[in-house]
């Protein structure tokens, strides 16, 4: 217990800006539906809780964040942490946290950082990069690692009698996920790349500061097709220090700058891949109404 509350348990860094939901460009599906899991059941407690007057209302206890890498599934979940720190406990779950080299241990923390969830309850388990922990089961494969994944779909499958704990999940290969995981994942979200409008606000805003309106974005955002959100930043990272070496201060990029950054900076996602996501999402992936 003493070392999921070292390890796993998130406290607030006041150093750091918090991340807030209005400060991701985008992404509008995938806010609604965190929004929805958390907030509704505070607000109508009554509702929620009353489950034998209203057995179909319930929040989703589990959430599925899947797609390219890069593009804000992580800090999708930093958002809902700052946005509801004072009603939520977050944990953050990794791989490295929950395994163990001594027999037993693994599936003994799994079980217990469910049980201390539902003590902080309401509570999310925040479980990034879940394919390393949950790939898909097969005969070649250690006992060790199929008795871990065995103990955490029996937690998820229990989700209901702990009250407040939600489960949020992000995984850039959900293809390679298990399926008995993604049936206890009841929301799976398809956290896509930016689209040329939201490509264009991202560029406005990130080199507004140094090149004003001296700068196509619309034309940029063509350019940069395929980019992630965070290949979109390391390109106006490289736009900068370019103007830095070169000691041409005070800073001002202008479009030639813009141009030779994204000739050094190419999208680290293939097209062949997101096809991949595509079909995943259509055969998977669950949509709200905005």
């Amino acid at each position: 217990m003493e070392f999921i509350t070292q390890h796993i348990l998130v406290k607030t860094n006041p150093n750091t800006k918090p991340i807030k939901f209005d400060d991701i460009i985008g992404l509008e599906e995938a806010k609604q539906i965190l929004k929805e899991v958390i907030t509704l059941p505070l607000e109508f407690p009554q509702l929620f809780d009353n489950q034998e007057e209203h057995p179909l209302i319930s929040t989703w206890r589990g959430i599925l964040l899947f797609g390219p890498s890069g593009t804000g599934k992580t800090l999708l979940a930093k958002a809902i942490c700052n946005e509801m720190k004072q009603h939520i406990t977050f944990f953050n779950v990794t791989a490295s946290s929950i395994i163990s080299k001594w027999r037993g241990d693994s599936e003994k923390l799994i079980r217990i950082l469910f049980e201390m969830a539902n003590c902080y309850a309401p509570s999310i388990l925040f479980f990034d990069e879940v394919d390393s922990v949950a790939s898909k089961r097969n005969q070649l494969e250690h006992e060790a690692s199929r008795r871990l994944k065995t103990e955490l779909l029996v937690q998820l499958d229990g989700l209901i009698q702990y009250g407040q704990v939600f489960v949020i999940a992000c995984s850039n290969t959900p293809w390679d996920l298990d399926m008995a995981l993604l049936r206890r994942l009841e929301k799976r979200i398809f956290v896509d790349l930016p689209t040329q409008e939201h490509r264009r606000m991202l560029l406005h805003r990130l080199l507004h500061q140094y090149g004003g309106e001296r700068l196509h974005y619309e034309q940029l955002a063509q350019n940069t097709q395929g980019y992630s959100s965070a290949d979109l930043v390391l390109l106006c990272r490289e736009c900068v220090m370019m103007q830095v070496r070169n000691k041409n201060l005070p800073i001002c990029i202008e479009m030639q700058h813009v141009q030779q950054a994204i000739e050094m900076i190419k999208p680290s996602n293939s097209s062949h891949w997101h096809e991949n996501y595509v079909q995943f999402a259509k055969q998977f992936g669950s949509s709200v109404v905005l």
